[in-house]
């Protein structure tokens, strides 16, 4: 019999451990426990016969219920101890059940709340604990948080290893699922092998679970339909957030990308720099030009707002119903129907299928021709002959578009739909930088001529006390300087705070194009990604790399830290 006192003697054989739980954690741990039973079992080797409890709990339900139960994890062992023969034979909610039935009590009280290793479902919504568990529960499997997917993040970010072959190097060097007991009758039909979408889970929970704790917040989503929708809306939130107040270091600053120094006259001067430029990377979007719907399915050509445009014809400013019937995304007129003709035999010329092998296949598929004469609602092109341009495929994301420190950090990015325009530039410093204290003193880009002059034609203040250098290397090698923005205001040799002590460019102006590079890297992991998952990744991933630099610049003495804004 499992008395007060035997149960006394079982805890305080544990130093501490009566002091520091009480009945409601006591009782939680026990019906928890209790839920686990089926769980507890399955974990045992094959000799145990389950008549009485095992002496340890699975390493994957101890974490559980210390998170769960709120119990220090050195205890759980001495609580098993204690509560195991009561928890082994526990039928409490099944005798409160049956009591409800007998005496025709109001069963509302039940909570009717599931508990699971990584999270509780009631009603509908899995609410996640708020402790981040040593394992991550995908499906079926579970996942080391710091020995497999911290490796498939860092996979990621350093070496742009896809979810695929992350899984594959798992696989092969880890897991080796070929010498797993398959022949074991318990085992059969059971595979071992890590697919990608357990890969990408795992990176999508784990992220959203380290932002509610940075956040002190709690992970809710919805727990019945489809598995890649779940994380969709809490992916959006953080997308939200993020392009509304900037990465968590966009208020940083070190001794690379701020200068401070003595004038002549004793006085302290200070200038604070960012470099911006844009790498053409990009997801699927919406046909109309310009349009920053996200698509209902990457198959789509047009979002939910412009479905109709893809019952016309697909040459650009053509209103006509294009012939779908008999499978045609052009209208009838002749000129149209070639543009279609030669396009669908050049995809299908033995040529582009060699070149296929190894050029790059993008889903945007335009065609352009000439044309003499003909009432096609094209614009004119300065020779009197008309072009027509038609979209077959899927249009893309222009680009995306960051702001850098000269440091390395990235504080900043968003995605330009159609073009890379000086409007979207001015519109994007002005989204980013909010206040009066945090716009930089100095902003390189390589634009920066025509944002200027930009600038100045709408009246933007921004002229009068921001500065617009072109950066060094395209100023020197890429601009004729035949302008007065471009020779005058945005010449880099007429800022001579930019210059050091040693008579060389104080900042590295070229900062953004390098951290291109490493973006770039991330292209055929991102191309057929939907917008969400897109912007979700791009920003883990800066924000992980932001990490890195940060810990850099500490081992290198440039004193980083955050701007009291």
């Amino acid at each position: 019999m499992d008395t007060f006192t035997e149960i006394y003697k079982q805890l305080n054989a544990v130093p501490g451990l009566c002091d520091s739980i009480g009945m409601e954690k006591a009782m939680a741990f026990i019906r928890m426990a209790a839920r686990l039973k089926d769980k507890i079992t399955v974990a045992q080797p094959p000799s145990f016969q389950g008549n009485s409890p095992p002496s340890e709990l699975p390493p994957d339900v101890a974490s559980f219920l210390a998170s769960a139960a709120e119990i220090a994890p050195d205890f759980i062992h001495g609580c098993w101890t204690a509560f195991s023969s009561l928890i082994w034979r526990y039928e409490g909610d099944e005798r409160v059940s049956e009591a409800l039935k007998q005496y025709g009590l109001d069963r509302s009280i039940f909570c009717h709340t599931r508990y699971y290793p990584n999270y509780s479902v009631k009603d509908g919504l899995r609410t996640y604990y708020t402790t981040i568990p040593n394992t991550i529960q995908v499906g079926r499997i579970n996942m080391s948080r710091q020995r497999v997917l911290d490796l498939f993040i860092n996979l990621m970010l350093i070496s742009w290893t896809s979810a695929t072959n992350g899984a594959r190097i798992y696989d092969a060097c880890l897991s080796k699922p070929e010498e797993q007991p398959s022949e074991m009758p318990d085992w059969a039909g059971v595979s071992f092998k890590l697919r990608n979408e357990h890969v990408w889970d795992g990176f999508i929970i784990l992220a959203l679970l380290e932002d509610h704790e940075r956040r002190g917040k709690t992970l809710r989503v919805p727990h019945t339909g489809e598995q890649r929708f779940r994380f969709t809306k809490a992916m959006d939130e953080r997308n939200a957030r993020i392009r509304l107040v900037g990465q968590p270091e966009w208020a940083h600053y070190c001794n690379r990308c701020m200068r401070v120094w003595e004038d002549e006259k004793g006085n302290l001067s200070k200038i604070h720099v960012v470099v911006i430029d844009g790498i053409t990377i990009g997801h699927p979007c919406c046909g109309v030009l310009h349009c920053p719907t996200p698509l209902a399915s990457n198959r789509d050509r047009y979002c939910p707002d412009h479905v109709d445009e893809d019952k016309k014809c697909a040459v650009e400013g053509c209103d006509v119903l294009c012939d779908i019937d008999n499978g045609f995304l052009t209208c009838s007129d002749p000129g149209h129907r070639h543009l279609e003709t030669v396009h669908k035999k050049r995809d299908k010329a033995m040529f582009q299928l060699r070149t296929r092998r190894t050029a790059e296949i993008t889903a945007e598929e335009f065609e352009e021709m000439e044309i003499l004469s003909g009432d096609c609602p094209a614009t004119k092109d300065p020779n009197g002959n008309r072009k027509i341009r038609a979209l077959f495929g899927r249009r893309k994301s222009h680009n995306e578009q960051i702001i850098v420190r000269p440091c390395g950090m990235i504080i900043a990015r968003a995605t330009f739909f159609g073009s890379e325009t000086v409007t979207q530039t001015a519109d994007f410093i002005h989204k980013t930088f909010r206040t009066k204290d945090s716009m930089p003193d100095i902003v390189f880009y390589d634009n920066n001529c025509s944002l200027y002059k930009h600038l100045v034609h709408v009246e933007d203040p921004l002229v009068k006390t921001v500065g617009f250098p072109v950066d060094v290397f395209h100023w020197e090698c890429k601009h004729k300087k035949n302008t007065v923005e471009c020779s005058y205001h945005c010449s880099p040799l007429l800022f001579p705070e930019l210059i050091g002590e040693q008579k060389a460019w104080h900042f590295n102006s070229s900062i953004a194009e390098q951290t291109n590079v490493w973006l770039g890297g991330f292209h055929a992991i991102l191309r057929e990604m939907g917008a969400s998952k897109f912007d979700f990744f791009l920003d883990e991933m800066i924000m992980r790399k932001n990490k890195l630099t940060l810990a850099k610049l500490e081992a290198e003495g440039a004193c980083p830290g955050l701007r009291p804004l």
